[in-house]
């Protein structure tokens, strides 16, 4: 997306699609960006989505690219595992719409890592879905303290953890998240000796990093 900045000049900024592909509509679900610090600028992009722009609006956008998609004519009879960290959920949504629809038997699981319950998107959306669709099970992962339930928990996101909640390592896994939590999910992964073909992910940095012992 392309917006003009105060002044003059123009800036981009890339967002996630979070709805199925095939629909009339690009839906993106964007974070509204505070100061970190009081001298500190807010995010100029977010605030202005949130507080500018309404329907009927015309925005400069890009057609949607990249290699983050869920692959819905390869049949697989292996688990479909959703991993998330914080708006590492916005992509994931739409592979979680997307497998739904294509896969009605195959188990699903999501698990969303976020810091509390008040800042956690699609909580609503993905718990509704798990009432509708029997295949899947949805986990939430609590970094900064909350109510235990039997799909809530507190802590990180852990191997041990992931253990407890999966019916066989040998699934398709997709992550996205911030980097600490992407390098995590990966070196586990290959301790696991998951093969490359069943990791999918969209890391926002150099491989490298990525690769780089935790």
């Amino acid at each position: 997306m392309r917006v003009k900045t105060p002044d003059g000049q123009t800036t981009m900024r890339n967002y996630s699609l979070s709805d199925m592909p095939g629909q009339p509509h690009f839906r993106i679900s964007v974070k509204r960006e505070m100061p970190p610090e009081a001298n500190t600028p807010q995010g100029y992009v977010s605030n202005l989505l949130h507080d500018a722009v309404e329907p009927g609006h015309t925005l400069q956008i890009a057609p949607p690219c990249g290699e983050f998609f869920l692959d819905v004519t390869e049949k697989h009879e292996r688990p479909l595992v959703l991993l998330a960290a914080g708006v590492g959920i916005t992509p994931i949504m739409s592979i979680l719409l997307s497998a739904l629809e294509a896969f009605p038997k195959r188990e699903i699981l999501v698990v969303h890592a976020v810091l509390n319950e008040d800042v956690q998107p699609f909580r609503k959306t993905v718990n509704e879905l798990a009432r509708q669709h029997a295949n899947l099970r949805a986990y939430y992962r609590y970094s900064e303290g909350g109510s235990p339930s039997d799909n809530v928990s507190v802590g990180f996101v852990t191997a041990e953890y992931l253990e407890g909640l999966l019916s066989s390592r040998d699934a398709d896994y997709y992550f996205c998240g911030p980097q600490p939590f992407m390098v995590s999910i990966y070196h586990e992964l290959l301790k696991w000796g998951i093969p490359a073909s069943q990791m999918h992910f969209e890391f926002f940095g150099p491989r490298q990093e990525l690769e780089r012992a935790a």
